[in-house]
């Protein structure tokens, strides 16, 4: 069996084993990634997906607005947490590289993030045809990991359990259901009339937040 065949299957009997096994349960969330200012009086959490298409669309046409109006300038911090949406093996993965990539620097995190949301369709694509895990290497290989460093990275149980952790916090205290899933300060962020979240609405809700 070919070394990537391999881990693939790893990283999809990992995902199974702790997804199938934990039930929604209270707990703080561990490892969170914050942009931006931690002392900030607002915080944006995002509840995403680096499978989920409208999650994507979020961090082309929304994200960077808000980032450098509200994040840069030090007035709102920003934390996404994992969600996956199906597969859930690819999202895994691609949340996975992105921390082992970044080594702890958000802005690095970010921007990996932004490389899987932009060479989604392509993953999407290729994983109909078992060649996910190229293109993952693909992304993993331009943020400057190793072969051996990614293949490892993939094989930590305990990034699966973590996120299986934040999974059933997100359910148990915001109810998610979905991504992209926005919390301002605590509180879900509902667009009216059931919009999109867009440059417009989240402007409004943020400067509500500051004000």
């Amino acid at each position: 069996m070919k070394t990537t065949r391999r881990i693939a299957l790893a990283v999809i009997a990992a995902a199974a084993v702790v997804l199938g096994a934990c039930q929604p349960a209270a707990g703080a969330s561990d490892g969170d990634i914050v942009l931006g200012n931690p002392q900030a009086p607002v915080q944006i959490i995002e509840y995403a997906s680096t499978t989920c298409g409208h999650c994507a669309e979020f961090h082309r046409d929304v994200f960077p607005t808000i980032k450098r109006d509200f994040i840069d300038t030090g007035r709102v911090s920003y934390v996404m947490r994992e969600f996956r949406t199906p597969p859930a093996e690819i999202a895994s993965a691609g949340f996975m590289i992105a921390r082992c990539a970044a080594g702890g620097n958000a802005e690095r995190y970010y921007e990996i993030i932004g490389m899987l949301f932009e060479r989604q369709n392509a993953i999407l694509q290729a994983s109909m045809t078992g060649g996910a895990l190229e293109e993952l290497w693909g992304v993993a290989r331009q943020a400057g990991m190793e072969r051996q460093a990614f293949d490892t990275c993939l094989r930590d149980p305990e990034a699966q359990r973590r996120m299986a952790e934040v999974e059933r916090k997100g359910v148990e205290q915001f109810q998610i259901s979905g991504t992209p899933t926005i919390i301002i300060d605590g509180t879900v962020f509902r667009p009216p009339n059931n919009q999109r979240y867009t440059v417009e609405n989240m402007t409004v809700r943020l400067n509500e937040a500051l004000n």
